[in-house]
């Protein structure tokens, strides 16, 4: 019995390929794909405090400043509407790991980077 091998140039594969940004971020290198990470880490940060501080507004009925109501609808509007594959899909890029159909050898390797971690 052999192994699974996929057949990367098949055209179901270049349909799928096209919502992978691993194509467009690996190449700028892993210290591009941590600071983009780290900016992603500090969005989210930044969109819970306000949320927080948007629901202690409503708490206590007391609305001194609007436009943190209007950046987190804007937020939503652009994280969970246009760019939520292309968010969930960056988290995916380290885990390019080489699993199915490689050698036992190359197990674990990020593929994509491949200096780090040895």
């Amino acid at each position: 019995m052999g192994r699974f091998r996929p057949d990367w140039t098949g055209g179901i594969w270049k349909v799928v390929q096209v919502v992978n940004i691993d194509n467009v971020v690996a190449p700028l290198g892993y210290n591009f794909f941590i600071g983009l990470l780290y900016v992603m880490i500090g969005g989210l940060a930044l969109t819970v405090g306000l949320s927080l501080w948007v629901a202690w507004c409503f708490k206590s009925r007391s609305f001194p400043y609007v436009w943190p109501i209007k950046v987190l609808r804007v937020y939503a509007n652009l994280f969970f509407q246009v760019l939520d594959v292309l968010t969930l899909t960056l988290f995916q890029v380290p885990f390019n790991c080489r699993i199915i159909g490689y050698d036992p050898s190359v197990f674990n390797h990020l593929a994509n980077y491949p200096g780090v971690g040895e």
